[in-house]
């Protein structure tokens, strides 16, 4: 008798820390989420159904800071959070927040620092502190870019996603605030928790190498 493979859409891992956040966003039902390219894509997606537009890598800020824009000179109240991974942040988020800010925006930004680049394979990023050979490297400080261009100190929040209610506060905290504020989620992919060697953050990766001896030939392929 043939058996069929139950159908199962797309949806963040178990245990995935970016499903905290996401949760905590799905709550506030008068709030629009810009969101961005990367696995946390999938926030869009029930039963989370917290993410509204993705455009393009580096999208949700700017997306955001125009939504918030119109809305405000539209006299509206409806306030707007743009989410971004760590990866894309380094990519094209940085310009846009910066623009955000030199525009005198008023949206809120959450950081998914996940700590790896989780949707195109687990590569290092200039955030994790290794290169892609997994030697160490210089480790691009998010807080101080946000800080270098123009986000006040006291707007930068770093927290763990997975606290939910820390993370309801701070959410709450920075919509209250009439400028530009940013939210670093900050907790490993729950599949990079594999390769841990240390209680925190010091996640080495595990260098690929090809096997000459057993390599396929062309012929093989």
């Amino acid at each position: 008798m043939e058996k069929k493979a139950t159908a199962r859409p797309p949806a963040l891992c178990a245990g995935c820390p970016h499903r905290g956040i996401f949760y905590t966003l799905s709550k506030k039902k008068k709030l629009i989420v810009t969101g961005d390219i990367g696995c946390y894509t999938l926030g869009s997606a029930p039963p989370l159904s917290a993410m509204h537009t993705c455009f393009c890598m580096g999208g949700s800020i700017s997306t955001g800071h125009g939504a918030s824009t119109i809305l405000k000179m539209a006299g509206s109240d409806q306030k707007v959070v743009s989410v971004i991974g760590d990866s894309t942040f380094f990519h094209s988020g940085i310009t846009s927040l910066m623009d955000a800010v030199y525009n005198r925006g008023s949206s809120v930004t959450i950081i998914l620092d996940n700590r790896i680049t989780a949707m195109t394979g687990h590569q290092e990023n200039p955030g994790t502190g290794y290169t892609l050979m997994g030697e160490p490297a210089i480790e691009a400080d998010i807080p101080a870019i946000c800080k270098a261009i123009g986000v006040k100190e006291e707007n930068i929040t770093i927290l763990n996603p997975l606290m939910l209610q820390e993370a309801e506060e701070a959410i709450d905290r920075d919509l209250s605030k009439d400028e530009p504020a940013v939210i670093i989620a900050k907790w490993p992919c729950i599949l990079k928790s594999l390769l841990i060697r240390t209680k925190e953050f010091d996640l080495r990766p595990k260098k690929c190498v090809i096997d000459q001896e057993n390599a396929p030939s062309a012929s093989d392929v």
